[in-house]
């Protein structure tokens, strides 16, 4: 009997484990205004490479590097679900850019696509997630 209940146990403590380790769905969250982490591609490629907003109030967005040093600047704005961004890296390079995404309110993340200048969608694939 004992041997019974120690299975029984570990059956319901294995089910219990699994059925609360889901995939990370992200974190519901009110607002698009926030630090951003995630990842780009490009072209068709996986999103894979180090990528980070800071999201301001106002209008204000910045990319960020590795250690939340502000690589460029720029505006952004939401409408619905749609949100787009352009903004240019400082010195030494200058280079523009467009971002456009859907913002899944829901679970805290954005995927879209990235471009060159005004065109938000000739360089490739990209996501994040919102840090709490």
């Amino acid at each position: 009997m004992k041997m019974f209940k120690l299975f029984l146990f570990l059956l319901v403590s294995t089910t219990v484990f699994f059925a609360c380790s889901k995939e990370d769905e992200g974190t519901p969250t009110d607002t698009v205004e926030g630090l951003w982490i995630g990842t780009y591609g490009f072209g068709n490629d996986s999103p894979d490479i180090f990528f980070s907003f800071n999201i301001k109030p106002g209008g204000v967005i910045e990319e960020l590097n590795k250690s939340k040093g502000v690589k460029g600047s720029g505006t952004w704005q939401l409408v619905g679900d749609q949100f787009t961004a352009s903004y240019q890296w400082g010195a030494p390079y200058f280079t523009a850019y467009s971002v456009s995404a859907t913002f899944d309110k829901a679970h805290g993340k954005l995927s879209g696509y990235w471009g060159w200048d005004d065109n938000d969608s000739d360089g490739g694939k990209w996501e994040m997630e919102k840090e709490n």
